[in-house]
Formats: structure tokens, sequence, C-alpha cells
């Protein structure tokens, strides 16, 4: 998995949240959208920047998603 290398620990700590079905999903989804941004943005010195925001962002709403507990209605 492509990433920053000063994400590492963080990356780490959002995958401890998830259960083990969805870590590779999150992983392969990281990479993607880090691999993507950084090739896609125009100006060399924005790449790691961009593509650090885009794939981190992308991370936490995962884990946030797949870690939500459902609500319940009451009555």
């Amino acid at each position: 998995m492509l990433h920053h290398p000063d994400d590492t620990k963080w990356i780490k700590s959002q995958l401890a949240k998830l259960p083990t079905a969805h870590k590779q999903k999150a992983m392969a989804g990281y990479d993607k959208v880090f691999r993507e941004v950084y090739h896609t943005t125009p100006l060399p010195h924005q790449k790691a920047g961009e593509a650090r925001r885009a794939a981190n962002t992308r991370l936490r709403r995962y884990v946030d998603a797949v870690t939500k507990k459902p609500r319940t209605q009451a009555g």
C-alpha cells in the first residue's frame, strides 16, 4: 500500500478499528486514492499533500461507516 511515511502510525490505528474482513478493502481503497490523486495533481510540490489528504479522508470515512453502530428506534 502506497502512503506517506508520516501517516504510517495513523493508518495502522485506523485499520486496527476495523473487523478483519474490511481491512483489505480499506488498504486497497487507500492505495488507489493516493495513487490517483498523486498522479493527477499537476504541481509537483502539491502531489504528496493532496494525495495524503484525499487518501486519509477516504480511510477515515470508510472506518467511520464500517464501525458506526446501528441506531435503534425507541417506541
